[in-house]
């Protein structure tokens, strides 16, 4: 773009800019609607608008199409960061969401680490373009597979109704004179406490009985797939959910601090792109489009690491910390890891900001951001 169309740097760094912007409304403006009409339907309607802004971008021609393409671009693509785990905390207990987001956000770094590699090299071979071309294919494919392999996972339940059972206890009192009377004099005796007291759980009757009717016929794979549900409430209470999000933050402490930590957490990862985008290709490192797009494997290394690790060692914390708080499980149970990985962050960075500064060799600023990255990965997946 720079050579091409004339953009400076600076245009550059301010559609980087807007994009953060989209990502950050999208996340905020977009989510609610998943709530209301199910996953699948936001799935689907997004990766189409993707796929019209890719096509877009791989045709702008003036700044201000880049500043608009890269904040629509974003906007949609938000989503992604808050429907995937939407969508396992739908299919997945508690204590198995760690392990899960870590895949998720491992699969998540593969293309953030494997894109710009490969951007690097299509850059290179047959211009800036066909990267976004390239895009194009990648969304059209995954709008198929969401199309014919992904069922909804968000559960309407239908809403009990309120039922008055009304009981008439004069009338009830009048025939059964002697069962008030017994039931008013009798005194508990200390045989009736020690039954109660030991009663086995397994003994107890059971609250209600479960009725399944097995007859019932499980639905096709076309039904499945064309199973379309709107959740409850009104367009009113589907806008709470715009900003409750903010109340909540501001009213729980822990999240509020989660979400200064998250944020920050890829604050840095946007210091480490950008940063890498500009210094890299200048002298006296002078690597090329592909080069820089290799620089980012030791970010994925550190996040590949840190999502091996800290994934599964949730769940079994949260697990270990239930148990010894009497089998209730806390949220902020999962925050202890941060403890152990928080100090690489500020080690990494102070690595690799001096390797810029005093222009060390690129493996010192390749080890710095992938320990940094490496201290970020709890609060990505905090679980």
């Amino acid at each position: 773009m720079h050579e091409e169309l004339g953009f400076n740097y600076q245009e550059l760094n301010n559609s980087y800019a807007l994009g953060s912007a989209g990502v950050a409304t999208g996340a905020v403006l977009l989510t609610p609607f998943a709530l209301k009409f199910g996953r699948r339907q936001i799935y689907i309607i997004s990766l189409l608008l993707q796929i019209g802004v890719c096509i877009w971008e791989a045709q702008l021609q003036k700044v201000p199409e880049l500043y608009l393409v890269t904040f629509l671009s974003c906007f949609l693509g938000s989503l992604a960061e808050i429907m995937i785990q939407m969508t396992v905390a739908d299919v997945f207990f508690i204590h198995q969401r760690g392990a899960m987001n870590s895949i998720f956000i491992f699969c998540q770094q593969i293309g953030t680490a494997v894109s710009p590699v490969v951007a690097g090299y299509i850059t290179t071979s047959l211009g800036w373009r066909a990267v976004w071309w390239a895009m194009t294919i990648c969304l059209a494919t995954a709008l198929l597979a969401f199309v014919f392999l992904y069922e909804e996972s968000k559960y309407f339940g239908v809403p009990i109704q309120s039922m008055e059972l009304e009981i008439n206890l004069e009338t009830w009192a009048t025939g059964h004179p002697d069962q008030i009377h017994e039931t008013k004099q009798k005194p508990e005796t200390k045989s009736d406490k020690q039954t109660a007291e030991m009663t086995p759980l397994d003994k107890l009757p059971p609250l209600y009985d479960a009725d399944i009717d097995e007859s019932i016929p499980s639905m096709t794979y076309k039904q499945r797939l064309l199973q379309f549900t709107i959740g409850h409430g009104s367009i009113s209470q589907l806008l709470l959910h715009i900003y409750q999000p903010f109340h909540i933050m501001l009213y729980i402490p822990g999240i509020l601090y989660m979400a200064i930590v998250y944020g920050v957490s890829w604050a840095i990862m946007t210091i480490i792109g950008t940063n890498m985008a500009t210094f890299m290709p200048a002298s006296p490192y002078n690597f090329s489009a592909s080069a820089v797009g290799l620089m980012i494997l030791p970010v994925f290394v550190g996040t590949a690491i840190g999502m091996a690790i800290v994934g599964p060692t949730s769940d079994r914390l949260i697990l270990y910390l239930a148990k010894r708080n009497n089998g209730i499980y806390e949220p902020e149970m999962r925050l202890w890891l941060l403890a152990a990985f928080i100090p690489l962050v500020p080690a990494g960075l102070m690595v690799a900001g001096c390797g810029f500064q005093y222009t060390l060799p690129w493996p010192v600023i390749a080890v710095g951001f992938g320990a940094a990255s490496l201290g970020i990965t709890p609060a990505i997946n905090p679980g």
